[in-house]
């Protein structure tokens, strides 16, 4: 490839990118810490004495799973990285389906690492069950390295993103020139991230129509919830079916609507991409305004919507619900909430 002369160099411009690193550390750091405390907290001892337990106990209760959200941060931040690189090699000379291929076969390594993780490796894959019972090995239960592959979670929604992004990307910079189109360019990703959210409900609800009962009911062949075949009891067939699909409409964190994130990002990267000379400084300030109205206007839907919840069934199941602000596929109609997807969704951006 021919290699040309890379305006990305600046000192200025690294210290954008370390940044946008120290933005992917931090995310991930407390996503570990808010996942270690899941596991160990005793959420419901703590729900049932709600007027005895401590202020910190409480406010653990209340902060913790918002801080889920910040999956949506790792998210953002791994598609501006992935942006960042993107431009960079563009800007090398390498072609804009070279860069295509590259991104596709990144994003297929993370998804493949991520479902080899989430069965085997996670806390409640097999290795997981393995440490629950070291005073009991034999008693371990291994049967979530046959199906726990297939959650969706924020590693896997990275990986596709990556490859959905790599391909969008690729397309736009075959059509356009980016020294010429960097504006251009940053609305095309504005309007797929606004086209994608407007699709969830849709894409959400074919995915129901294609599989009944998609994806809450329990899978009477399995004794799993449906978007979860198992290996070695469920048809080939659907493992391939529900590789393809769960990504689209399946808990936990799928890409209708976080795509859409992954979109957002790709713009912002786009802005720090640019050289020094033409960096508009004002977008910072812009994107962060716009983060905050989001998130205002996430909070006011989604307390109202939980406040709804507690009119009809009571404190004590209002709390169980905001418990689960991390599966950001669970405020649907389908359990009582409709509509709250969208202010979940906008909460923890």
């Amino acid at each position: 490839m021919a290699q040309a002369t890379d305006p990305l160099g600046s000192s200025k411009q690294s210290i954008r990118y370390a940044s946008v690193d120290l933005l992917r550390g931090a995310s991930i750091v407390v996503m570990l810490v808010l996942h270690a405390v899941m596991d160990t907290l005793d959420k419901e001892y703590y729900i049932s004495r709600l007027e005895s337990v401590g202020i910190i106990n409480t406010a653990a209760l209340i902060f913790l799973p918002l801080l889920g959200g910040l999956a949506g941060l790792f998210l953002l931040t791994s598609a501006i990285g992935n942006m960042l690189g993107m431009s960079r090699n563009l800007q090398k000379g390498y072609t804009p389906y070279a860069v295509m291929r590259k991104q596709i076969l990144g994003g297929t390594i993370i998804v493949v690492f991520a479902m080899f993780a989430e069965a085997v490796l996670g806390y409640h894959g097999g290795l997981g069950q393995l440490l629950l019972n070291l005073d009991d090995i034999g008693s371990t239960d291994y049967s979530p390295m046959y199906y726990r592959a297939f959650n969706i979670e924020t590693l896997h929604t990275i990986g596709w993103a990556e490859i959905l992004n790599g391909i969008t990307h690729g397309l736009l910079a075959a059509k356009y020139d980016f020294s010429k189109s960097w504006s251009k360019l940053i609305r095309i990703y504005w309007m797929l991230a606004a086209l994608v959210v407007a699709l969830t409900p849709i894409i959400w609800w074919l995915s129901s129509r294609l599989i009944p009962g998609y994806p809450f009911a329990t899978n009477p062949a399995t004794g799993q919830p449906m978007f979860l075949p198992v290996i070695g009891t469920s048809p080939w067939s659907d493992l391939v079916m529900y590789f393809f699909v769960n990504p689209f409409a399946a808990p936990v964190e799928p890409l209708f609507p976080y795509l859409a994130t992954s979109y957002v990002g790709s713009a912002i990267g786009l802005q720090i991409a640019r050289d020094p000379e033409n960096f508009d400084r004002s977008f910072v300030r812009r994107y962060f305004g716009m983060g905050i109205a989001c998130f205002v206007v996430g909070a006011i839907g989604f307390t109202l919507l939980l406040l709804g919840v507690m009119r009809n069934a009571g404190l004590d199941e209002m709390i169980r619900q905001y418990q689960r602000i991390f599966d950001h596929r669970y405020y649907t109609s389908e359990n009582e909430m409709p509509g709250g997807w969208f202010w979940q969704y906008l909460t923890p951006v």
